[in-house]
């Protein structure tokens, strides 16, 4: 942001860095640079290998900053949704079914609650 070099970055935003990485989301956004956000979901809820955990605590905490009954990982895509500095959410689509229940998430108002 301060060289002024970037139109847009990518960078991993997520339930669990969201309160070290906001204040920089905000400033870039200010600053008229786009913002894209990749990794939401994984690695704070899912893991590539099946048969991974995921340290609980993780989960607890995207709970509390999302409720309701949607999967883990729509929690994860929608938290990144509503942040109002990100103009964009990279997501999985390892299958047509998880194109589908991600392009129903957005558009989608949630409350999201403090972490």
């Amino acid at each position: 942001v301060e060289l002024g070099h970037y139109d847009m970055a990518m960078p991993a935003v997520n339930v669990v860095n969201f309160p070290t990485i906001n204040m920089a989301l905000r400033k870039a956004a200010g600053s008229g640079m786009g913002i894209i956000s990749m990794k939401g979901a994984r690695p704070v809820v899912t893991r590539g290998n099946p048969g991974d955990s995921v340290p609980q605590w993780r989960i607890d905490k995207l709970n509390r900053a999302v409720p309701g009954d949607h999967k883990l990982p729509h929690k994860a895509y929608l938290f990144n949704l509503q942040n109002p500095y990100i103009a964009g959410v990279i997501s999985d689509f390892r299958s047509e079914e998880m194109i589908r229940e991600n392009l129903e998430l957005v558009g989608q108002k949630i409350e999201i609650q403090r972490i």
